[in-house]
């Protein structure tokens, strides 16, 4: 799922300075919002469709994916996410956090693109 800035993207064959992917659909929601002021593209992602993105959707991704305990299964498939991710993209920010946890807490925006980790496929 996509917000209107990431439908438009698709729509309209564009390339978005930055395009966000996160896991789930409460997390896509309060990122949408969150980032409604720099119009910038959010996809909520679940199961099989992180291979759906493409690269040439934006220039640079953020990818926000949950912080799940090490050796746990959610783990493993988040694990399998990100890999999925950066399989389709090449390459990625990643932020390993529960979005709405975060902002919750006080985090922004720019505050989870500080967060986030560089990784490549």
């Amino acid at each position: 799922m996509g917000n209107a800035e990431a439908i438009s993207v698709m729509v309209h064959r564009e390339t978005a300075p930055l395009g966000i992917a996160v896991e789930g659909a409460t997390d896509w929601l309060r990122m949408s919002v969150a980032v409604r002021r720099y119009d910038w593209p959010v996809w909520g992602c679940e199961a099989g469709s992180w291979s759906h993105l493409r690269a040439g959707l934006a220039t640079e991704w953020l990818v926000c994916i949950d912080d799940d305990p090490v050796g746990s299964p959610a783990r493993a498939t988040s694990d399998r996410y990100v890999r999925r991710a950066l399989g389709a993209l090449g390459s990625a920010y990643v932020f390993r956090g529960d979005i709405c946890d975060a902002m919750g807490s006080g985090m922004r925006i720019d505050d989870i693109i500080r967060a986030a980790i560089w990784l490549a496929a």
